[in-house]
């Protein structure tokens, strides 16, 4: 693809190559607002691109905006292996969209240069700003079926939480609070007692392929969770699975994560892909009750579990989790080929789509 020059001569938009990796990484580490150390965005450089099983030489991973030959902006995208019907197509997850501040008036042009790659498939957007959502649905992104506007969660330690949302006058009653809240939700769950045995799974067994062959078709579209799929999804996340004696009949990702506003951790629920031979009640008592017992052992304040779709706020009510309000921003665009109509029937997302879970 041609790299294009734009109106002032010392400026250029051109792709992205290898070559680029440190000076990118140097200059996202210290763009304003951004708090990962240059060692962190190599890391994810090699996770997006170098390590993904569903990236090959022909993915275009991005553009840079150059200025006197240095870097003042860029975007990017990583593909993922997306099931649309019978075939197995990449999808295309922007990220980074970010232009220094005395260049922005170039930010549409290099933007417009991505939206020339990310036409051609499958595209998600899961983090947008309300001025890129304005200008993704015009062209014709729209959110992908989610299971309401709400999050279930468990405060392990509550404190900090009450706090954020207390006049400071008013701090001195977080104590109390926290404890009726920590009794409150003991006495509210109703978590059912099962025969599963839940392992961390930090290698590769053959166990996750077969559940993904015995359970693909449950839905037409959906994230491919094959064996290398799922490895590369829990890289640096806790991978779980859940066995009902020796048989792998769920899978869950948990993602570990510093929450800078309430100087706290999350543990957040990213995926869960589960074998429907076994309810889902079953299978997520046992995981809630194994992520309290997680938080307890190392100090997390929230667990966090998003609705996947519309049967998980079921399940969650059932089990007496609490909940809150919580809009997924989440949005996709269908290239007209494909031909694909989502429901929230035959397909299912979760936090895979995007950069967000990634």
């Amino acid at each position: 693809m041609a790299d294009i020059q734009l109106n002032n001569s010392m400026v250029e938009i051109r792709e992205l190559n290898t070559k680029d990796y440190e000076e990118l990484a140097s200059f996202n580490a210290n763009f304003p607002g951004d708090g990962r150390t240059k060692e962190d965005w190599l890391t994810r450089f090699q996770h997006w691109w170098e390590d993904n099983p569903a990236y090959d030489d022909k993915w275009i991973r991005g553009f840079l905006l150059i200025a006197d030959g240095k870097i003042v902006g860029w975007v990017g995208s990583f593909p993922t292996l997306f099931k649309a019907g019978e075939n197995i197509v990449k999808a295309f997850n922007g990220t980074s969209w970010r232009v220094l501040e005395p260049f922005r008036k170039y930010s549409i042009d290099l933007w417009t240069k991505n939206r020339e790659v990310s036409k051609h498939f499958i595209s998600f957007n899961t983090t947008p700003t309300e001025a890129v959502i304005k200008m993704i649905t015009r062209l014709g992104y729209f959110k992908y079926p989610w299971g309401g506007e709400k999050e279930s969660y468990y405060l392990y330690k509550p404190n900090k939480y009450i706090q954020a949302i207390l006049p400071p006058t008013l701090h001195w009653l977080s104590p109390l609070m926290s404890a009726f809240l920590i009794l409150y939700q003991k006495v509210k769950i109703k978590l059912v007692k099962t025969n599963l045995t839940i392992k961390l799974l930090d290698i590769n067994i053959a166990e996750i392929d077969e559940l993904w062959i015995r359970t693909s078709n449950r839905f037409e579209f959906t994230n491919v969770r094959d064996n290398l799929s799922i490895q590369w999804y829990a890289e640096d996340k806790i991978l779980l699975g859940i066995f009902q004696g020796e048989k792998l009949t769920a899978m869950a990702i948990l993602d570990l994560r510093k929450n800078l506003k309430y100087d706290n951790f999350d543990l957040t629920l990213v995926d869960y892909w589960m074998d429907y031979e076994v309810s889902r009640e079953y299978i997520l008592s046992a995981i809630v009750k194994f992520c309290i017992k997680y938080a307890q052992e190392n100090e997390i304040s929230r667990l966090r579990f998003p609705h996947f779709s519309l049967g998980y706020s079921d399940t969650y009510k059932k089990i007496g989790l609490l909940n809150k309000k919580d809009d997924h921003p989440g949005y996709i665009r269908i290239p007209d080929f494909l031909k694909i109509s989502l429901t929230n029937e035959n397909s299912y997302f979760t936090l895979l789509q995007g950069d967000y879970g990634v």
